[in-house]
């Protein structure tokens, strides 16, 4: 989209809002419609205008082992999001543009304890977390990447345990605008991650849901490409029908853009 296509968007959402607006003050039209209505505009205008005012969120899902922080550095250009860590020590972690590189731990008791980008890595982050006075809420880390100056990342935990589905994860789900589901062509598509797909993410009928099969470069031939690649699109033509899929090596990625090909 260039300026141009982007700044008619905004007038578009502009006009929209204050449409909406003026339904809300009509109370003439409350008194045809119902208080029941008028109060879902509200709602809608609320969501809207708090959509509006948010950076552009895509949230990264996926099992251990997938690759998904290996993929968010390869779209970073650099080696920011935490790798190597154990479902013990993952963290979710809020990825956003800053002018300056900030790493904080933010905790269930609202207090943020600031941290340098090596404390995150699955050691260190292990001796800091039985050192802290709260559970890790999320990490906050900041960096001045060109692409989070267009977005924000969320990086989850591993969802191995559909029990233990953090409610925190499912409010990102909710509030995600895209949704990168990260799997891995060396493994089976597992019964959980198509069960997570079906209910937790096809229910949001996102427009934009994005599955990549990573690890693509590590099998031994075109043939065994396009034939991972048919049986990923069959099984998730059931699953999630609106979903873009695409066959990735996520440390090529990385490696190509650190110059370290």
């Amino acid at each position: 989209m260039n300026l141009y296509d982007d700044k008619n968007a905004h007038n578009d959402i502009e006009a929209v809002l204050e449409n909406m607006t003026r339904l809300v003050e009509n109370k003439e039209l409350e008194q045809i419609l119902g208080n029941e209505f008028v109060k879902e505009l509200v709602d809608w205008d609320a969501t809207i205008t708090k959509r509006c005012n948010e950076p552009f969120t895509i949230v990264i899902l996926g099992e251990f082992k997938r690759g998904k922080s290996t993929i968010i550095n390869a779209l970073l250009g650099k080696e920011l999001a935490p790798t190597n860590v154990s479902p013990e020590t993952y963290t979710i972690n809020e990825i956003s543009y800053g002018e300056t590189q900030k790493i904080e731990a933010v905790l269930e008791n609202g207090q943020r304890i600031p941290l340098d980008i090596s404390e995150i890595t699955r050691e260190k982050l292990e001796i800091k977390m039985r050192l802290f006075p709260a559970k890790i809420s999320y990490i906050d880390i900041r960096d001045n990447s060109p692409f989070l100056k267009e977005m924000k990342i969320v990086d989850t935990p591993g969802l191995s345990d559909l029990d233990d589905l953090d409610k925190q994860v499912t409010e990102y789900l909710i509030n995600a605008d895209a949704i990168m589901y990260a799997t891995s062509s060396l493994l089976p598509f597992s019964e959980t991650e198509q069960v997570f797909l079906a209910s937790h993410v096809q229910p949001q009928r996102f427009g934009m849901l994005y599955v990549l099969v990573n690890m693509i470069d590590a099998l031994n031939s075109q043939r065994d490409v396009n034939k991972i690649m048919n049986r990923f699109t069959r099984m998730l033509e059931q699953t999630v029908p609106n979903a873009f899929i695409y066959g990735i090596s996520g440390a090529d990625e990385l490696r190509r853009k650190l110059g370290t090909t």
